[in-house]
């Protein structure tokens, strides 16, 4: 077990907690630009162009969350 003196790295708890919590960030991301698309769609009257655009910006933002927490890994040389 790591002690806080430890300075070789975090644990696997809490890298899965990190990693687990990347997927519900980007399910959020998707599910909420998504329904606020949707909200536009009904206020609108734009069929489904908004839940489109929403779904788009939502998996983008996703995306760019995962690519970010990507590039914080430490390298291996």
């Amino acid at each position: 077990m790591l002690s806080p003196q430890d300075k070789s790295g975090p644990s696997a708890l809490v890298e899965m907690a990190r990693w687990s919590s990347l997927g519900l960030y980007m399910a959020a991301c998707i599910g909420l630009c998504t329904y606020l698309g949707l909200l536009a769609d009904q206020r609108w009257h734009t069929g489904n162009a908004w839940t489109l655009v929403g779904f788009l910006v939502g998996t983008a933002s996703a995306f760019y969350g995962l690519f970010r927490e990507i590039r914080r890994l430490p390298k291996d040389d």
